[in-house]
């Protein structure tokens, strides 16, 4: 078995990551491929978790809609 640098670029395998979030309540799914980019948890994994923490910062349904923080307020929450 040969490193992956010392591959040829045409024989190098292609990293693969798939994944969803949140966990308890899946909302999104990524793929991430990155050709001849060698193992998916070294190269395609960080991009999908940058993908990710950013689609989950702007979740809708973490935002709470300023008449529930009112009410919340109101009522000790």
């Amino acid at each position: 078995m040969h490193k992956l640098e010392n591959r040829p670029w045409r024989e190098r395998d292609h990293a693969l990551f798939v994944g969803f979030a949140p966990v308890g309540a899946p909302r999104y799914a990524v793929a991430v491929i990155v050709e001849h980019g060698g193992g998916g948890s070294k190269v395609a994994a960080p991009i999908a978790r940058d993908i990710m923490t950013e689609t989950l910062k702007r979740d809708p349904a973490r935002r709470t809609p300023p008449a529930q923080q009112r009410i919340a307020a109101t009522e000790g929450g």
